[in-house]
C-alpha cells in the first residue's frame, strides 16, 4: 500500500479545467452527426425518389405513352415477369374498364404508382397535361347484382333439389318431434286444433273485453312494456357497451325503470279486487330465475286462457304444428318452381331448335342461289357443304367403327 501511495503521488495532477466535460463532448458528437445528416439527407432522399420512379412505359395496345397500370389485367407473358401488370393509355384505359371498374388501377402521371378510384380516368389537354375526370362507369352493384343473377340462373336447379331434400327430411323431423310432444302433453288430434285455435285468439283478443276499468287497462300495458324494456336493457348492458361510464348512466335508467315498475304494480294491485300480480314472482324473472318454466306471471293471461291449461303449453303445440304446416307447404312451393324452371327450359330449348331450322332454311337457300350464280365454280363451295356435314353429322361410335374394320377383314 505504501509502494501503491508513492506511485500516486509521484504522478502528475492535471488541473479541472483541461479535462474533457461528458456533456461538452456529448453535444459536440451530437452536432457532428446532424451536420453529417444535413449533407447526407438529399442523397439519401434522391435514392429513395429513384426507387419509386417508374420510368416512361407504352400502352400494351397501341404502343403511346402509358399514364395506368392495371395488377389485374395479366399480359400474355405474365409468367415470366415477378409481378404481371398491364399499363394503358388514357383512351385504351377508358375501352378496357369501362365494364371492369372493380379492377386495381394505378396512375403514373407524377412520375410515381398513385391509386386512384374506380370512377376516375385521365384525358390529355391542350397543353399535353394531364386532367382527372369521373366517369360514369357501369356500377358495381349492378355488376355484382348481374354476376349473382347469372350463378343463380345456372345453379338453380341444383339449389332448389338441395333444398326439396333438405325441407322433405327436416319435415320428417319436425312432424315426428310433434308426435312426441302430443304424446308427453297427452294431447290428442281434436285437442291439439283446440289448443291452436285458442292461442290465435289469445294472440288476437283484448283486454278490455275483461277489464271494464280503463285506468287498469293502461296499467297492464305500461307494466308489460317495462317489463320488456327491462330485460333488453340488461340483455344489451355488457353485449353493445364497453364503456364503464355508459354502463353506469345505463345502471342508472335501469334502477329507475325497475322502480317505476314496481310503483305501477303495486298501482294495479290496489286497483286489482283478485287475481293480483306477484312481486317476488316478477323480481325473481328479473333476475333470471325461473325463465324457463311455464308459469305465467300476468294474472289477465290466465282470465284469457279460460282453461286450467296453460298458455304457454298451448303455444307450444300451436308453434310446433305451424312449423310442421310451414314446411309441408314449402315442400309444395319447391316443387311449383321445379315445373316452373323445366317449362321455362323448355321453352328455351324449342325457342333455340326453332331458330336454329330457319337459319339452316335461309343457309340451304344462299348456297342454291350462289350455286347457280358460281356455276362451273360452285366447287369453291364444296368446302363448306363438307365443314357443314363434319359439324353436323353426329358421331361414329367406337363399337361402329370396329364393326367395318371386321367387316373390311373379311372381304376378299
Amino acid at each position: 500500500m505504501q509502494r501503491l501511495a508513492e506511485i500516486l503521488k509521484s504522478c502528475p495532477v492535471v488541473p479541472d479545467e483541461l479535462q474533457p466535460s461528458t456533456s461538452s463532448s456529448w453535444s459536440l458528437r451530437q452536432s457532428a452527426a446532424q451536420e453529417r445528416w444535413k449533407e447526407a439527407r438529399p442523397y439519401h432522399l434522391k435514392c429513395l425518389l429513384d426507387t419509386e420512379a417508374v420510368g416512361q412505359e407504352l400502352c400494351c395496345r397501341c404502343s403511346q405513352a402509358a399514364v395506368i397500370r392495371c395488377t389485374d389485367c395479366l399480359p400474355a407473358d405474365w409468367l415470366l415477369e415477378s409481378l404481371p401488370s398491364e399499363w394503358f393509355c388514357e383512351d385504351c384505359d377508358v375501352f378496357e374498364h369501362r365494364s371492369r371498374p372493380l379492377h386495381n388501377r394505378d396512375s403514373i402521371v407524377d412520375g410515381f404508382l398513385k391509386a386512384i378510384p374506380p370512377s376516375t380516368v385521365f384525358k390529355k389537354t391542350e397543353a399535353d397535361k394531364y386532367t382527372t375526370l369521373e366517369q360514369a362507369r357501369v356500377d358495381m352493384l349492378t355488376i355484382h347484382a348481374m354476376g349473382w343473377n347469372q350463378r343463380k340462373s345456372e345453379n338453380l336447379h341444383q339449389a332448389l333439389a338441395t333444398r326439396y331434400v333438405k325441407t322433405c327430411q327436416k319435415a320428417v323431423e319436425e312432424a315426428a318431434r310433434l308426435s312426441e310432444l302430443k304424446e308427453e302433453l297427452n294431447c290428442s288430434e281434436e285437442m291439439a286444433l283446440q289448443w291452436t285455435a285458442d292461442v290465435q285468439q289469445w294472440a288476437i283478443c283484448d283486454t278490455t273485453d275483461t277489464i271494464t276499468d280503463p285506468a287498469q287497462q293502461t296499467l297492464q300495458q305500461s307494466i308489460e312494456g317495462l317489463f320488456v324494456s327491462i330485460h333488453q336493457r340488461k340483455h344489451s348492458l355488457y353485449r353493445q357497451n364497453d364503456s364503464n361510464k355508459l354502463r353506469h348512466r345505463l345502471r342508472q335508467k335501469l334502477a329507475e325503470e325497475k322502480r317505476r315498475l314496481f310503483d305501477q304494480i303495486r298501482r294495479y294491485n290496489t286497483l286489482a279486487a283478485e287475481d293480483k300480480i306477484d312481486e317476488a314472482l316478477i323480481e325473481g324473472r328479473l333476475a333470471g330465475l325461473g325463465s324457463g318454466t311455464e308459469a305465467q306471471i300476468w294474472p289477465w293471461d290466465a282470465n284469457i286462457s279460460g282453461s286450467s291449461v296453460s298458455i304457454t303449453t298451448k303455444k307450444k303445440i300451436h308453434d310446433q304444428q305451424m312449423l310442421t304446416m310451414r314446411l309441408q307447404e314449402e315442400r309444395s312451393i319447391l316443387v311449383v318452381e321445379m315445373a316452373q324452371h323445366c317449362t321455362s327450359l323448355q321453352n328455351l330449348a324449342l325457342a333455340l331448335r326453332t331458330k336454329i331450322s330457319r337459319e339452316e332454311g335461309r343457309f340451304q337457300l344462299a348456297l342454291q342461289y350462289y350455286t347457280a350464280a358460281l356455276g362451273p365454280c360452285s366447287s369453291l363451295l364444296g368446302n363448306v357443304d363438307e365443314e357443314e356435314e363434319c359439324d353436323c353429322s353426329p358421331d361414329v361410335s367406337e363399337e361402329e367403327e370396329e364393326e367395318e374394320e371386321e367387316a373390311d377383314d373379311k372381304t376378299p
